[in-house]
């Protein structure tokens, strides 16, 4: 059995989507960012990745696919979404690609947390 039989589009699961992301709806303005991150952005990408995990395209997805969508890392089929989510996260002014400051300023990030954790 599957997380919910409720869907959007054949993408996120309206039960996970209202526990996610419903307060969105309640809010105007859901949109804006806050330090560059936007919500519609997240929902966007986790539904992308909903539809990659639901191998059987039924809409739901199985404790194996729901891994595969919590940990894409792990499981073949969904190795590009890896590639394709982290060149997102880089690519700072949203061309494709990752210029050498996109690339030196995603390391030097990592390296501030590394020293405040």
């Amino acid at each position: 059995s599957g997380i919910n039989a409720e869907y959007i589009s054949s993408g996120i699961n309206a039960e996970y989507r209202h526990n996610v992301y419903g307060f969105l709806d309640d809010e105007d303005g859901g949109d804006e960012e806050e330090q560059g991150f936007s919500y519609q952005q997240m929902e966007a990408r986790d539904n992308r990745r909903w539809v990659l995990a639901d191998v059987d395209k039924d809409g739901e997805l199985t404790k194996e696919e729901f891994q595969a969508f919590l940990h894409p890392e792990d499981a073949d089929h969904m190795r590009d979404i890896v590639v394709t989510e982290t060149l997102e996260d880089i690519d700072k002014d949203g061309d494709g690609k990752i210029n050498m400051e996109e690339y030196i300023g995603d390391m030097y990030s990592t390296e501030i947390e590394d020293c405040h954790s």
